[in-house]
């Protein structure tokens, strides 16, 4: 390896299995003497995550690639994302965060192309498990999952400070019977080693063509698809990657009442159910009369925490199922949540 290329991990997991949560712990343990560069890429019209990790370490240089899975229907190619990066950041280390129906295979093609390994050097490809859920049959019938699992080199379980014994028994007996024979890790995600970023990836340009080969049909629809632009307040039911979404960014110092979104959000319970959609994923950042609020939300449960000021409100909804949504009760109830 030579010197000057850049420490490359990738980062991927089903949606709400804690990827943001990882690299935000990783972060935090980062030498303030050392530059570290992020490209985030999400499956809506914007980018939630880079507003949660940016005050976590000031001189942090971020890229967003928002609009889907980035090889399959974001608009820009990967290729171009990292170079534009590392130009801008000149980093030692660089983590690629994909979107929790990101095609990792399709990426790991890339980085491996003759340009951009002569850029990067690949360490471990990290794949974040929510150990409570993993036999569940939304994720066990994901394509996607199994391709992110395929080319891991660590598995996260995750929220194993949270998980009963049967949960964790389960993922045992399940990472046991994986054929590639990945680290496995179970913590909670705030306990990392940064150790685990050094090792080589086992991954190489054949076997990842393989599974990219494997895979192919998973993404073939969306060779077509072009991103939806950003919308502001405005309904609009976007389908991408199979699955339906909702982007809003709020108008500049749109102020909500906080306790009317606690209240609106901790009503909901699993499965959510929002207006008329049923939801997989939510996540939105909220300026309030008592500061700024992080919702995060899974199919299994919705967090509310406190985060650092952010210039703009925004929520993202998704909806992995294959139906067309109604999203206009849903903007309802958050508008009713605006103070007058």
């Amino acid at each position: 390896m030579t010197q000057h290329k850049v420490l490359t991990n990738l980062i991927t997991g089903f949606f709400g299995a804690g990827k943001t949560t990882f690299l935000q712990s990783l972060l935090e343990k980062q030498d303030p003497q050392e530059p570290w560069a992020v490209l985030l890429n999400d499956e809506g019209d914007l980018v939630i995550d880079s507003g949660i990790l940016r005050p976590k370490a000031d001189s942090l240089i971020i890229e967003e690639v928002p609009g889907g899975c980035i090889c399959c229907s974001a608009g820009i190619s990967i290729s171009v994302a990292v170079e534009k990066l590392i130009a801008k950041a000149k980093p030692k280390r660089l983590f690629i965060e994909l979107s929790g129906l990101g095609h990792p295979s399709s990426v790991l093609v890339d980085l491996f192309s003759q340009k951009l390994s002569a850029m990067l050097h690949l360490n471990s490809v990290f794949c974040l498990v929510d150990l409570r859920y993993v036999l569940e049959a939304k994720i066990q019938s994901s394509q996607v999952f199994f391709e992110q699992i395929e080319v891991a080199d660590v598995i996260v379980g995750s929220r194993a400070d949270v998980a009963s014994v049967q949960q964790l028994n389960a993922f045992n007996k399940w990472a046991r019977g994986l054929p590639r024979k990945p680290n496995v890790l179970k913590t909670a995600l705030e306990i990392i080693d940064l150790n685990l970023l050094e090792t080589n990836t086992k991954n190489t340009l054949s076997n990842v063509k393989n599974i990219f080969d494997k895979y192919s049909q998973s993404r073939m629809h969306l060779s077509n698809l072009t991103p939806s632009h950003i919308v502001s307040a405005a309904v609009k039911d976007n389908q991408k990657n199979q699955s339906h979404y909702f982007s809003v960014r709020y108008p500049l110092n749109t102020l909500f009442d906080k306790n009317h979104l606690n209240n609106l959000f901790s009503l909901i319970k699993p499965p959510m159910i929002l207006g008329e959609a049923r939801v997989d994923r939510i996540k939105g950042i909220f300026q309030t009369n008592n500061g700024w609020l992080l919702i995060n939300g899974t199919i299994k449960e919705i967090i509310i925490s406190k985060i650092s000021p952010q210039k703009y409100s925004l929520l993202e909804v998704v909806s992995l199922d294959n139906l067309p949504k109604d999203w206009r009760t849903l903007k309802r109830k958050i508008q009713n949540c605006i103070r007058k």
